[in-house]
């Protein structure tokens, strides 16, 4: 895997991101935008939707669901079927949020918790778990690490 690495060093995580991808914008400590890009032989380089990262402050323990429903009231009114799943990431209990809406999906979320911090990543895919959007989530969080 040949990926670059991404360091949040207020944060203090990191993350990789295959090479057809380029940081948009990015603040450490409190996140921004990767895109994918591909390369057009007509119309150069296109960058497109990748995810984005953004750093929450306000945690307080518990439910990660009822934190993002918090976060994001209205989300209820988008999601349709969702699927909450979840994962280990570096010994840490991710919490996976798919819509599985094939017919406009929101997207999918990972809520990523460290003490008083919430590191939500947004991805543009929806499914189900056995969907190969799921899949790619799966390989991105499997890159995430806590740094020192």
């Amino acid at each position: 895997m040949n990926w670059q690495t991404l360091v949040d060093q207020v944060a203090k995580f990191s993350i990789q991101y295959p090479p057809n991808y380029k940081v948009a914008e990015y603040s450490n400590g409190s996140g921004g935008y990767l895109l994918g890009c591909i390369n057009d032989p007509n119309r150069g380089e296109l960058c497109m939707s990748g995810f984005s990262i953004k750093i929450y402050n306000n945690y307080s323990g518990g439910s990660r669901r009822e934190w993002l429903f918090a976060q994001y009231p209205n989300i209820k009114n988008f999601l349709i079927n969702p699927v909450f799943k979840d994962l280990n990431v570096q010994n840490v209990n991710v919490l996976a949020v798919l819509d599985t809406n094939s017919g406009g999906s929101t997207g999918s979320w990972a809520i990523i918790p460290k003490g008083t911090q919430i590191i939500l990543l947004t991805f543009p895919v929806g499914g189900d778990i056995s969907s190969p959007g799921f899949k790619s989530i799966k390989q991105f969080l499997s890159t995430f690490k806590f740094t020192n």
